[in-house]
Protein backbone atom coordinates (compact mmCIF):
# COMPACT_ATOMS: atom_id res chain seq x y z
CA UNK A 1 0.00 0.00 0.00
CA UNK A 2 1.30 3.37 -1.39
CA UNK A 3 0.66 6.84 0.89
CA UNK A 4 1.17 9.95 -0.97
CA UNK A 5 2.75 13.23 1.65
CA UNK A 6 2.81 16.64 0.48
CA UNK A 7 5.88 17.71 0.06
CA UNK A 8 4.40 21.42 2.23
CA UNK A 9 3.89 19.32 5.13
CA UNK A 10 7.46 18.83 5.10
CA UNK A 11 8.52 22.74 4.62
CA UNK A 12 8.17 23.94 8.35
CA UNK A 13 10.53 21.49 9.42
CA UNK A 14 12.78 21.89 6.58
CA UNK A 15 12.99 25.90 6.93
CA UNK A 16 13.93 24.65 11.02
CA UNK A 17 16.25 22.27 9.94
CA UNK A 18 17.94 24.64 7.98
CA UNK A 19 17.95 27.47 10.57
CA UNK A 20 19.12 25.76 13.43
CA UNK A 21 21.97 24.03 11.31
CA UNK A 22 23.30 27.95 9.94
CA UNK A 23 22.96 28.96 13.37
CA UNK A 24 25.51 26.00 14.88
CA UNK A 25 27.66 26.09 11.91
CA UNK A 26 28.41 30.14 12.61
CA UNK A 27 28.34 30.00 16.28
CA UNK A 28 30.92 26.62 16.53
CA UNK A 29 33.36 28.73 13.91
CA UNK A 30 33.59 31.98 16.15
CA UNK A 31 33.58 30.62 19.40
CA UNK A 32 37.41 28.82 17.89
CA UNK A 33 37.86 32.17 17.46
CA UNK A 34 36.63 33.06 20.77
CA UNK A 35 38.39 30.99 22.52
CA UNK A 36 41.77 31.96 21.05
CA UNK A 37 40.99 35.46 21.68
CA UNK A 38 39.79 34.44 25.07
CA UNK A 39 43.37 32.90 25.71
CA UNK A 40 44.66 36.08 24.55
CA UNK A 41 43.06 38.44 26.59
CA UNK A 42 43.65 36.54 29.51
CA UNK A 43 47.61 36.97 28.92
CA UNK A 44 47.02 40.62 28.24
CA UNK A 45 45.17 41.41 31.61
CA UNK A 46 47.73 38.70 33.78
CA UNK A 47 50.87 40.27 31.91
CA UNK A 48 50.37 43.99 31.79
CA UNK A 49 48.92 43.98 35.70
CA UNK A 50 46.20 46.99 34.33
CA UNK A 51 44.12 48.70 36.82
CA UNK A 52 40.76 46.99 38.13
CA UNK A 53 42.63 43.89 36.88
CA UNK A 54 40.43 41.78 39.29
CA UNK A 55 37.18 43.22 37.49
CA UNK A 56 38.86 42.74 34.04
CA UNK A 57 39.17 38.89 34.89
CA UNK A 58 36.08 38.67 36.44
CA UNK A 59 34.16 39.87 33.51
CA UNK A 60 36.13 38.52 30.75
CA UNK A 61 35.68 35.18 32.66
CA UNK A 62 32.00 35.58 32.90
CA UNK A 63 31.36 36.28 28.94
CA UNK A 64 33.45 33.44 28.13
CA UNK A 65 31.07 31.30 30.07
CA UNK A 66 27.96 32.67 28.67
CA UNK A 67 29.98 32.10 25.53
CA UNK A 68 30.89 28.17 26.16
CA UNK A 69 27.00 28.35 27.39
CA UNK A 70 25.50 29.26 23.74
CA UNK A 71 27.90 27.05 21.77
CA UNK A 72 26.71 23.92 23.94
CA UNK A 73 22.91 24.72 23.77
CA UNK A 74 23.53 25.36 20.19
CA UNK A 75 24.77 21.88 19.21
CA UNK A 76 22.32 20.46 21.35
CA UNK A 77 19.26 22.29 19.51
CA UNK A 78 20.18 20.04 16.62
CA UNK A 79 19.56 16.50 18.47
CA UNK A 80 16.32 17.31 20.01
CA UNK A 81 13.07 16.76 19.73
CA UNK A 82 10.39 19.19 19.44
CA UNK A 83 9.05 18.75 22.53
CA UNK A 84 11.69 20.55 24.31
CA UNK A 85 12.53 22.94 22.07
CA UNK A 86 10.78 25.55 23.08
CA UNK A 87 12.08 25.16 26.40
CA UNK A 88 15.72 25.28 25.11
CA UNK A 89 14.96 28.06 22.84
CA UNK A 90 13.50 30.02 26.08
CA UNK A 91 16.49 29.04 27.88
CA UNK A 92 18.79 30.26 25.41
CA UNK A 93 16.55 33.48 25.25
CA UNK A 94 17.21 34.28 28.75
CA UNK A 95 21.06 33.51 28.52
CA UNK A 96 21.47 35.67 25.69
CA UNK A 97 19.83 38.63 27.82
CA UNK A 98 22.10 37.91 30.33
CA UNK A 99 25.13 37.86 28.12
CA UNK A 100 24.14 41.35 26.73
CA UNK A 101 23.57 43.14 29.72
CA UNK A 102 27.47 41.85 31.30
CA UNK A 103 28.78 43.32 28.00
CA UNK A 104 26.90 46.58 27.94
CA UNK A 105 27.63 46.61 31.76
CA UNK A 106 31.30 46.54 30.98
CA UNK A 107 30.89 49.12 28.00
CA UNK A 108 29.44 51.19 30.42
CA UNK A 109 31.82 50.92 33.15
CA UNK A 110 34.83 51.60 30.22
CA UNK A 111 32.49 55.12 29.61
CA UNK A 112 32.54 55.99 33.32
CA UNK A 113 36.47 55.44 33.28
CA UNK A 114 36.83 57.52 30.43
CA UNK A 115 34.82 60.08 31.70
CA UNK A 116 36.50 60.91 35.02
CA UNK A 117 33.81 58.63 37.44
CA UNK A 118 31.09 61.10 36.12
CA UNK A 119 28.05 59.78 36.92
CA UNK A 120 25.78 62.14 34.97
CA UNK A 121 27.05 61.07 31.69
CA UNK A 122 25.61 57.56 32.60
CA UNK A 123 22.14 58.41 32.91
CA UNK A 124 21.32 57.95 29.50
CA UNK A 125 23.08 55.17 28.45
CA UNK A 126 22.17 53.41 31.65
CA UNK A 127 18.20 53.77 30.98
CA UNK A 128 19.04 52.73 27.38
CA UNK A 129 20.43 49.35 28.87
CA UNK A 130 17.54 48.99 31.40
CA UNK A 131 15.23 50.01 28.67
CA UNK A 132 16.70 46.79 26.48
CA UNK A 133 16.84 44.29 29.05
CA UNK A 134 12.91 45.00 29.69
CA UNK A 135 11.68 44.57 25.87
CA UNK A 136 13.82 41.05 26.25
CA UNK A 137 12.48 39.91 28.84
CA UNK A 138 9.17 40.92 27.29
CA UNK A 139 10.18 39.09 24.44
CA UNK A 140 10.72 36.12 26.66
CA UNK A 141 7.42 36.34 27.84
CA UNK A 142 5.99 36.73 25.06
CA UNK A 143 7.67 33.57 23.10
CA UNK A 144 6.30 31.98 26.03
CA UNK A 145 2.69 32.46 26.07
CA UNK A 146 2.37 32.21 22.45
CA UNK A 147 1.49 36.21 22.03
CA UNK A 148 2.90 39.02 20.13
CA UNK A 149 2.31 42.19 21.26
CA UNK A 150 6.02 43.75 20.93
CA UNK A 151 8.02 43.69 17.90
CA UNK A 152 10.80 41.03 18.36
CA UNK A 153 12.94 43.17 16.72
CA UNK A 154 12.24 46.06 19.43
CA UNK A 155 14.98 45.05 21.69
CA UNK A 156 17.73 44.91 19.72
CA UNK A 157 16.85 48.22 17.75
CA UNK A 158 17.15 49.60 21.21
CA UNK A 159 20.60 47.57 21.79
CA UNK A 160 22.04 48.35 18.52
CA UNK A 161 21.30 52.57 19.35
CA UNK A 162 22.45 51.81 23.44
CA UNK A 163 25.37 50.60 21.79
CA UNK A 164 26.25 54.05 19.22
CA UNK A 165 25.89 56.11 22.24
CA UNK A 166 28.22 54.49 24.23
CA UNK A 167 30.36 54.68 21.32
CA UNK A 168 30.15 57.91 20.83
CA UNK A 169 30.88 58.94 24.61
CA UNK A 170 33.56 57.04 24.66
CA UNK A 171 35.29 57.81 21.50
CA UNK A 172 34.18 61.68 21.83
CA UNK A 173 36.04 62.14 24.54
CA UNK A 174 38.80 60.55 23.78
CA UNK A 175 39.18 62.17 20.51
CA UNK A 176 39.12 65.37 22.84
CA UNK A 177 41.33 64.49 25.47
CA UNK A 178 43.57 63.45 22.59
CA UNK A 179 43.49 67.17 20.86
CA UNK A 180 44.37 68.84 23.68
CA UNK A 181 47.49 66.19 24.04
CA UNK A 182 48.67 66.55 20.73
CA UNK A 183 48.38 70.42 20.99
CA UNK A 184 50.32 70.97 24.45
CA UNK A 185 53.07 67.81 24.25
CA UNK A 186 53.39 66.97 20.60
CA UNK A 187 51.97 64.91 17.63
CA UNK A 188 53.36 61.42 19.07
CA UNK A 189 51.92 61.87 22.10
CA UNK A 190 48.71 62.00 20.30
CA UNK A 191 49.44 58.53 18.71
CA UNK A 192 48.23 56.80 22.02
CA UNK A 193 44.89 58.73 21.73
CA UNK A 194 44.53 57.95 18.12
CA UNK A 195 45.42 54.24 19.22
CA UNK A 196 42.42 53.90 21.77
CA UNK A 197 40.31 55.85 19.68
CA UNK A 198 40.44 52.88 16.64
CA UNK A 199 40.33 50.21 19.18
CA UNK A 200 36.85 52.16 20.44
CA UNK A 201 35.48 52.23 17.39
CA UNK A 202 36.95 49.59 15.75
CA UNK A 203 35.21 47.12 18.72
CA UNK A 204 31.93 49.09 18.44
CA UNK A 205 31.74 48.56 14.84
CA UNK A 206 31.45 45.22 14.61
CA UNK A 207 29.21 44.69 17.82
CA UNK A 208 26.49 47.58 15.49
CA UNK A 209 27.16 45.41 12.30
CA UNK A 210 25.96 42.45 13.91
CA UNK A 211 22.91 43.96 15.25
CA UNK A 212 22.07 45.52 12.16
CA UNK A 213 22.24 41.87 11.02
CA UNK A 214 20.13 40.55 13.59
CA UNK A 215 17.74 43.28 13.06
CA UNK A 216 17.46 42.87 9.44
CA UNK A 217 17.30 38.82 9.15
CA UNK A 218 14.30 38.97 11.65
CA UNK A 219 12.73 40.53 8.78
CA UNK A 220 13.54 38.49 6.05
CA UNK A 221 12.99 35.54 8.63
CA UNK A 222 9.33 34.45 7.17
CA UNK A 223 10.71 34.07 3.57
CA UNK A 224 11.56 30.16 3.62
CA UNK A 225 14.72 28.61 3.26
CA UNK A 226 16.61 31.55 2.79
CA UNK A 227 15.54 33.48 5.47
CA UNK A 228 16.04 30.82 7.66
CA UNK A 229 19.82 30.48 6.34
CA UNK A 230 20.26 34.42 6.50
CA UNK A 231 18.72 34.11 10.42
CA UNK A 232 20.32 31.36 11.66
CA UNK A 233 23.89 32.80 10.43
CA UNK A 234 22.75 36.43 11.93
CA UNK A 235 21.92 34.55 15.10
CA UNK A 236 25.40 32.87 15.35
CA UNK A 237 27.30 35.99 14.70
CA UNK A 238 25.57 38.46 17.06
CA UNK A 239 25.55 35.67 20.00
CA UNK A 240 29.32 35.19 19.81
CA UNK A 241 30.18 38.86 18.89
CA UNK A 242 28.77 40.07 22.13
CA UNK A 243 31.55 38.45 23.37
CA UNK A 244 34.23 38.85 21.01
CA UNK A 245 33.69 42.23 20.39
CA UNK A 246 35.15 43.48 23.96
CA UNK A 247 37.43 40.85 24.45
CA UNK A 248 39.56 41.75 20.87
CA UNK A 249 40.27 45.46 23.22
CA UNK A 250 41.97 43.61 25.69
CA UNK A 251 43.95 41.25 22.83
CA UNK A 252 45.09 44.38 21.00
CA UNK A 253 46.21 45.99 24.04
CA UNK A 254 48.36 43.09 24.59
CA UNK A 255 49.84 43.25 21.56
CA UNK A 256 50.33 46.96 21.32
CA UNK A 257 51.94 46.47 24.64
CA UNK A 258 54.21 43.27 23.70
CA UNK A 259 55.48 45.38 20.60
CA UNK A 260 55.96 49.23 22.39
CA UNK A 261 58.32 46.82 24.74
CA UNK A 262 59.86 45.18 21.74
CA UNK A 263 60.68 48.81 20.20
CA UNK A 264 61.44 50.92 22.87
CA UNK A 265 64.94 50.73 25.06
CA UNK A 266 64.69 49.65 28.32
CA UNK A 267 65.78 53.01 30.06
CA UNK A 268 62.82 54.50 28.49
CA UNK A 269 60.38 52.38 29.90
CA UNK A 270 58.41 53.02 32.79
CA UNK A 271 59.17 50.91 35.72
CA UNK A 272 56.69 47.62 36.22
CA UNK A 273 53.38 48.32 37.38
CA UNK A 274 53.85 52.30 36.62
CA UNK A 275 51.58 54.80 34.92
CA UNK A 276 51.13 58.23 33.57
CA UNK A 277 49.23 61.03 35.80
CA UNK A 278 48.35 65.02 34.41
CA UNK A 279 48.04 66.91 36.91
CA UNK A 280 46.32 70.74 35.88
CA UNK A 281 48.13 73.53 36.84
CA UNK A 282 47.34 74.99 40.29
CA UNK A 283 47.38 79.14 39.14
CA UNK A 284 46.75 79.37 35.72
CA UNK A 285 47.49 83.29 36.21
CA UNK A 286 51.01 82.95 36.78
CA UNK A 287 51.34 80.78 33.03
CA UNK A 288 51.94 77.73 34.19
CA UNK A 289 51.96 74.49 32.16
CA UNK A 290 50.15 71.12 33.26
CA UNK A 291 53.14 68.52 34.85
CA UNK A 292 53.66 65.33 33.80
CA UNK A 293 54.08 63.24 36.76
CA UNK A 294 55.75 59.59 35.77
CA UNK A 295 55.38 56.94 38.69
Amino acid sequence: MYYVVDPAQFASLYVLMSNTLSIACTTLVLYGLYIVLFILAIRAITRRNPPRRRTLLAVTSVMFFLGTCDAVSTVALIGITMRVLNVLRLTEIIRTTLNIVVTDLLFLYRCYIIWDSRKKVLILPALCILATVVLLVTVCLQLYEGTYLIDPRAPFIMLLGTNLLLMFLTAGRIWYRGRGMHTILGPNFGKTYNSALALILESGAIYCFCAILLVASQTTQTEGEFGAIFYGISTGLATQTVNIAPTLILVRLGMDQDRIQQTTPVSDQLPSGGAIRFRAPVNLEDGSYPVVDFK
